[in-house]
């Protein structure tokens, strides 16, 4: 293992080396195009191509033109990010071989991008610059649906919903106490004298952009470790609904009015629950569909159906000025309850990595850029601004957490020790969320606000995602020797008797009514074939029937356990097995 790891870490550093070489080779051909075009003058000044002589020689000639000149810079520019993605590939391959527990995937990848952006620093092609330029409008539009779709569609929903108690009041209210603590505390500290001067919408701006937490790094511990489900779950569920709250208290801020104050509060509830349900039918319209459009021999096209509704819901939603977030997340809900059953057993085994893989290219990207931009950011640096930032972000925290739970000891069963409520405290990093907002605010201090961000951002991913093991080891909590995963937290927190009666409640209805109404029919004992498939196999023969169903719905079943047998067979080896 040490000998491959150490192949792979000259790749890694030849990756590196080969981006340095080729932006120095680009900038040189910039230099001398440049040069000819101008007839001398500054080799670093920009010149724009002229798309008007272009257009008369490919009028005049069009097929002795060579490829442009800018379409071979957007193909160079496409090679690097690819190349990029590679050596980030390799660098998470890295992390997970040698298994260092306190050293979570994105802190590498940010690191990564850190050193990327430090050797694309000795180069002074604008090539270089459009690549490492963080593009907070291609983070909402393309990276963020795609991640908060397969967080939701790969979701465990009992325990999800029966901690909803603790995640809304961590979410929503944690927010606003955040949000109130950082902006409030920021402005008085400005008029003190304490700190550079930020104005009550600049101070609370900040507060909205700083209140969304990201705690990806403490979950990827968490998952390693085996956690308490209870923290896990906490910690999840608050920081999927946290975003979308984040960006709510954002867009109130921007359009706040002292004689609109109450049309802000209802706006807020108005969006947040507007946006789930539009996210809910735009999930159920899609199950309809599934159910009655036989897709079955067309994977393809289930996967293309599903990725096009779920990216409908945010685009509609943010269309009509509501929280696409909120939106494409219930979405993702919705549909897995629904519409997965619908689904072929071929796409059902693939579209959970395909929504995986898109996620973890996003992040992974996002990651990289977070990386590069702390090398090629313009800082503007209060000292003060940033001590106080700091000190407020720790104090909302605790503010938000400890109360929170401290009511909620009150009325569940199992309680929130307190270690857990300091594992929580210290799960508060922030991330890619809070800094794309900060690219997206513009004010007089908006450069303070988005250095102030950067670095907290840095500050938070480095400390708290780098110290969470050793304190989850000085707090002493438990783990469990199951595994921990998404798929396999089954400890919810609330069982009081009245949310028993609820869920009881709710299945009640859902399988008299709505799984009658959005799923397809399928033999009975179908979703756990799929779902134990590599047990049928070693149990089954070519010759047997996968799935076994009443002689009376054969016929109606037919064509569904042939497409078992098609589609999950070729998929299994014996390594698999």
């Amino acid at each position: 293992m040490n000998t491959k790891l150490l192949n792979i870490l000259v790749i890694v550093c030849l990756l590196i080396v080969s981006c340095s070489i080729v932006f120095a080779d680009q900038n040189d051909h910039l230099v001398s195009s440049t040069t000819s075009a101008t007839g001398g003058g500054d080799s670093t000044t920009k010149t724009p191509v002229n798309t008007t002589q272009s257009s008369s020689s490919s009028a005049s000639s069009s097929s002795d033109t060579p490829i442009s000149k800018q379409q071979i810079d957007e193909y160079k520019i496409i090679f690097m990010i690819l190349l990029i993605m590679s050596g980030a590939i390799v660098i998470v391959y890295i992390v997970v071989s040698v298994h260092i527990p306190f050293l979570p995937e994105s802190v590498s990848i940010v690191t990564y991008g850190v050193l990327l952006g430090l050797a694309f620093r000795f180069t002074s092609s604008d090539l270089v610059t459009h690549v490492v330029t963080f593009d907070p409008e291609n983070f909402f539009l393309f990276i963020l649906p795609t991640i908060i779709f397969e967080t939701g569609f790969s979701l465990p929903k009992t325990d999800f919903f029966g901690n909803i108690a603790g995640i809304l009041l961590l979410a929503v209210l944690g927010t606003v106490i955040t949000f109130l603590v950082v902006g409030g505390g920021m402005y008085l500290v400005g008029l003190a004298g304490w700190s550079y001067v930020l104005s009550a919408k600049d101070s609370f701006a900040f507060g909205a952009i700083i209140s969304s937490t990201d705690p990806v790094c403490t979950l990827a511990i968490f998952q390693a470790l085996n956690v308490d489900p209870t923290l896990y779950m906490l910690v999840l569920g608050e920081s999927i609904l946290n975003d979308a709250a984040s960006i709510m208290l954002y867009r109130s801020v921007m359009t706040f009015s002292t004689d609109l104050i109450w049309y802000d509060i209802y706006s807020f509830f108005f969006i947040a629950c507007g946006s789930v349900i539009l996210g809910v039918f735009m999930a159920l319209l899609l199950s309809l569909m599934l159910k009655w459009i036989n897709f079955g021999k067309f994977p393809a096209l289930e996967n293309i159906f599903m990725i096009i509704f779920s990216y409908m819901s945010y685009v509609l939603s943010n269309a009509l000025g509501i929280s696409g977030v909120l939106a494409v997340f219930f979405c993702g809900i919705t549909f897995n309850q629904y519409g997965a059953y619908s689904l072929s057993p071929y796409t059902k085994l693939t579209s959970r990595q395909l929504l995986r893989t898109a996620a973890f290219i996003g992040e992974t990207a996002v990651f990289i850029y977070m990386g590069m931009s702390l090398s090629f950011h313009n800082f503007t640096f209060s000292v003060g601004l940033f001590f106080w930032s700091i000190f407020f972000t720790l104090l909302s925290r605790a503010l938000s957490v400890f109360p929170i739970c401290f009511a909620l000891n009150k009325i569940i069963k199992n309680k929130i020790s307190m270690p857990i409520q300091i594992a929580m405290w210290f799960a508060g990093l922030r991330g890619a969320f809070a800094f794309s907002l900060s690219l997206d605010y513009e004010s007089p201090a908006s450069k303070y606000i988005r250095t102030n961000t950067l670095l907290i951002v840095m500050f938070t991913i480095y400390i708290f995602g780098i110290g969470t093991y050793p304190l989850l080891k000085l707090l002493g909590i438990k783990t469990s020797s199951t595994d921990q995963s998404l798929d396999n937290i089954s400890k919810p927190l609330n069982k009081t008797s009245k949310s028993k009666d609820r869920t009881q409640l709710y299945q009640s209805v859902d399988d008299k009514y709505f799984k009658k109404w959005f799923r397809k029919k399928v033999p009975p004992l179908a979703t756990e074939a799929i779902e134990i498939f590599e047990k049928l196999v070693l149990q089954s023969s070519n010759d047997q029937e996968l799935v076994s169903v009443p002689q009376g719905d054969r016929e109606e079943y037919e064509d569904y356990n042939d497409d078992i047998r098609n589609d999950i067979l070729p998929l299994i080896n014996d390594d698999e097995i």
